[in-house]
């Protein structure tokens, strides 16, 4: 994540990058906005469950952008928002890898 205390004007960037000796495999990436308590799904960030499939080339790196913006003027302050973020099999009950998370918060 490009800051984890945004304001007006930063760039807001998160990505997931990987590092794999795997196989060329299908997998379905997950990242789910936590707003405290309300769930939001990429990569159109509603409260629908949906999922990016894609392949894991194998060849050994990678990284795919979740956000990628300029952080608008928002009033108030917030912390504790999190985004989640987890690679499963195809089949949805095979974790490939840990469940990650990023902190973050606006104004100060």
């Amino acid at each position: 994540m490009s800051d984890t205390e945004l304001e007006a004007g930063d760039v807001f960037r998160c990505w997931l990058s990987w590092h794999d000796g795997w196989q060329t495999i299908p997998v379905r990436q997950f990242a789910i906005l936590d707003v405290f308590g309300d769930y939001y799904f990429a990569p159109d960030w509603t409260k629908e469950i949906a999922f990016n499939d894609f392949l894991f080339s194998g060849d050994g790196a990678g990284e795919l952008d979740l956000l990628n913006f300029i952080w608008p003027a928002v009033p108030g302050t917030a912390s504790g928002i999190r985004i989640w973020a987890a690679l499963l099999a195809q089949n949805e009950t095979e974790l490939i890898c840990d469940p990650v998370f990023v902190e973050f918060s606006y104004g100060r």
